[in-house]
This record gives structure tokens, C-alpha cells and sequence, in this order.
């Protein structure tokens, strides 16, 4: 029987290295813990409080550009999770991830990185006419209903009307 691999061994072995965890830009906390779940903020794609990427991907920004801003927001959630919790491996499952990338025009393409990149999708959905980046301030209610789309089918039967 193998040994179990640490979160730390697998980033290293990615040669990948945590920043120092993400300090808010606003009247907000990074991390919560609630019972046994940790909840992240969005995060964003900064450095020492420093914005990495600015632009819409399609416009501004490259998909390549877009591919390495979301591996910087990803090492920052997980230095916030590490810093939070006292270590990655105390991590046991993550209920939910979700991403929100700013695109320009008509760009879709960023899917099919997604895609080869990370087999485990369960749930991948486009809100018409969302423009923003942040659909939870441009349609919440679009995004609410996608929300509970995703969870319905891990409640009990009793309360899936909703």
C-alpha cells in the first residue's frame, strides 16, 4: 500500500507554491467557518494586493491570459483554505466551485480549456444575457435559480419542490 500523497507534496510536485493568503480589498472576510464547511469569497487574481490581470478575456486579455489568472485566483483560494483551516489536507471535499471569468464579445472558447483541463465538471452554465463578470449584482435572481438547479438533486425528496 502506497503512502498517501499531502495537498503540499502535489502542489510541489506541480511546481507550485502558495502565495501568502489574499487580505480583502473590502468591508468583507476571505475565509468562514460554519460547522464542518469552510466558505471562500470570490477570489480574484492578485499578488500582494496587486492585480495581476485587468481585461475581459476575448478583448484584453488572451485565453492564455485567462487560463493563467484563474491558476493565480486557484492558488489564492487555496492559500486562504490553508491559512484558514491550518493546512490543505485537512480539506476533505469541496461541495462547490464556482467561476466566474469576464469575457468580451462573443468569446465562448474558454470551456473547451475547461474542459481538458479538469475532467470532473459536473455543472457548467451560461446565463443569457449576463455581461458582467459578477452575475450575482447584474442577475440574481438567473443566478439564484441556477443555485438551486444545482442542488436539488442533494436534498431530500421532501423539500425538492423548490
Amino acid at each position: 500500500m502506497s503512502a498517501q500523497v499531502s495537498a503540499g507534496q502535489q502542489l510541489s510536485g506541480l511546481d507550485l507554491a502558495l502565495p501568502p493568503p489574499p487580505t480583502p480589498f473590502g468591508a468583507y472576510v476571505e475565509a468562514v467557518k460554519i460547522g464542518n464547511l469552510l466558505f471562500l469569497s470570490g477570489m480574484l487574481p492578485v499578488v500582494g494586493h496587486k492585480p495581476q490581470y485587468v481585461g475581459r478575456v476575448g478583448g484584453a486579455l488572451s485565453a492564455e491570459d485567462g487560463r493563467k489568472a484563474a491558476e493565480v485566483a486557484c492558488l489564492n483560494a487555496l492559500s486562504a483554505a490553508n491559512a484558514h483551516l491550518g493546512g490543505l489536507d485537512k480539506i476533505t471535499g469541496v461541495a462547490k466551485l464556482g467561476v466566474h471569468i469576464a469575457t468580451e464579445g462573443d468569446f465562448r472558447s474558454i470551456r473547451r480549456f475547461a474542459e481538458r483541463d479538469h475532467s470532473r465538471i459536473t455543472s457548467w452554465t451560461e446565463l443569457p444575457g449576463v455581461t458582467g463578470h459578477y452575475s450575482a449584482h447584474t442577475s440574481p435572481d438567473q443566478l439564484a435559480a441556477d443555485i438551486r438547479r444545482f442542488f436539488r438533486p442533494l436534498r431530500p425528496a421532501a423539500s425538492k419542490e423548490n
